[in-house]
């Protein structure tokens, strides 16, 4: 069945890793430790995580992460003078693409088989690197070999039990111990040398996804996408021929509408379907005051 599975992956140029229900109290320990790292103090993205259902529920034997290739989307805005690029670091774009994708595929060859399958919520960068699937780079993302960070990881759990688990600790590239482009390109200085935690404290993407104005300190010219941030990926190395560029054509007016509409209800239709493909519409709300930086409106 593994075999199958992985056949059908590949059409989407993905790959996977499996790791033992049992080993979920190791992963929940190591998101302790970093919890009690000072770079991780209010990270409501640890918080989240809740283990317990995961840990004596006898219908789960497996965790399943896969990886499937996340592009960099580029809203470009024409301009009188020049066109104008407006970024969306990959996970975002193709977000429920790639969700539904996983979903129907999993659902067809594991029901085929017998086995039963439902999404999860679990730290899955974590389980990706401790299944031997990624290792972490001094950014805080995790590196796969041929997509580099360029991807999005899902997660689901299956009474499936493999013969075969991989289970290593947690560890950074070793090209990340002498490089450190990522670290010098960081404006707000979150990330430090041979620590693959980010400073939460200090991220831009921590700050635009959120609701409300920016501290004084993030200055107008450090923003540089729509959502998120993408300076620390795109001086990477590793990153070099690995990612893809996909760009959607927006007219002003539309830009302008995002600016001065506050219901993502009363956009037109079709930049309603813009918003919706690229996984906007979830941030709709943050969109007017972040993408008068990057236009500067």
């Amino acid at each position: 069945m593994l075999q199958e599975f992985s056949s059908e992956l590949r059409k989407r140029d993905s790959v996977f890793s499996v790791v033992n229900i049992n080993k979920i109290a190791e992963i929940e320990s190591e998101i302790t430790s970093q919890r009690n790292i000072l770079f991780f103090e209010n990270n409501h993205h640890i918080d989240d995580y809740n283990f317990e259902p995961y840990k004596d529920k006898n219908s789960i034997n497996s965790i399943f992460i896969i990886a499937t290739p996340s592009p960099i989307y580029i809203l470009r805005m024409k301009s009188s003078k020049e066109d104008i690029d407006i970024k969306i670091p990959p996970i975002y774009g193709n977000r429920n693409q790639i969700l539904e994708d996983i979903k129907n595929t999993t659902a067809k060859i594991f029901g085929k088989h017998g086995f039963s399958t439902f999404p999860v919520i679990l730290p899955k960068k974590l389980l990706a690197v401790c299944s031997g699937m990624a290792q972490y780079g001094n950014n805080g993302l995790t590196y796969i070999n041929g997509m580099g960070s360029y991807f999005r990881l899902t997660a689901f759990a299956s009474d499936f039990r493999s013969d075969h688990y991989t289970w290593l600790k947690p560890s950074m590239m070793k090209t990340c111990q002498y490089c450190g482009k990522c670290i010098e390109n960081c404006p707000t200085k979150a990330l430090k040398r041979g620590n693959p935690w980010v400073n939460i404290n200090r991220c831009i993407t921590e700050f635009n996804e959120r609701d409300g104005t920016f501290p004084d300190w993030i200055h107008s010219d450090w923003h540089n996408c729509l959502v998120g941030c993408i300076r620390c990926q795109e001086v990477c190395p590793y990153n070099s021929q690995k990612g893809q560029i996909k760009i959607i054509p927006i007219e002003r007016s539309e830009v302008n509408d995002i600016i001065n509409i506050k219901r993502f209800d009363d956009l037109s239709e079709h930049l309603k379907r813009i918003l919706i493909t690229l996984n906007m519409d979830r941030y709709y709300s943050k969109l007017k005051r972040n993408i008068g930086y990057l236009i500067k409106q």
